[in-house]
């Protein structure tokens, strides 16, 4: 790898954190600092998949997730009501990231993605702006998000 590249994604990666986790000098070490938003990125691969036992994965048991005014307190409560529903939405409409932010530190980290989502979904079209927050920690070796905040509107 470029020695100027390894330094320049280095200082941007310790930028990020208010404690690093360590400094990146193996594709290893990068790929487990950028780890945070390949769990997000599975976690939405699984609903859009359907695979709901994988997209209960990494999901802490003691997720605590805000969508609609509504609260499900844990992952269970989330396999029970509403994990069925967001895989079969996930399914049937088509999800475009548009940003994506993150922050990382020692053991906590946030991704915030903002994307727009269009498709038919129980016979209704659908154009949406959507915005998600994923609080993740760093727990016996792996990235569990512990809290999820999902908003959406119609697109204007």
């Amino acid at each position: 790898m470029n020695t100027g590249l390894l330094t320049a994604m280095t200082l941007a990666l310790v930028g990020l954190s208010e404690t690093p986790l360590a400094i990146a000098t193996t594709a290893k070490d990068i790929a487990a600092v950028q780890s945070p938003i390949a769990t997000v990125d599975r976690f939405h691969a699984a609903l859009t998949e359907g695979k709901v036992e994988a997209a209960l994965k990494p999901l802490s048991d003691d997720v605590l997730i805000y969508e609609s005014g509504r609260s499900e307190r844990s992952k269970a409560e989330y396999a029970s009501h509403h994990l069925n529903a967001d895989a079969e939405f996930a399914g049937a409409t088509q999800r475009k990231l548009v940003n994506r932010t993150s922050w990382i530190g020692a053991d906590t980290a946030r991704v915030t993605t903002e994307t727009e989502t269009t498709g038919t979904f129980k016979g209704r079209a659908l154009a949406l702006t959507g915005t998600d927050t994923m609080i993740l920690r760093w727990t016996a070796g792996v990235w569990k998000i512990v809290h999820i905040h999902w908003s959406s509107a119609a697109k204007r």
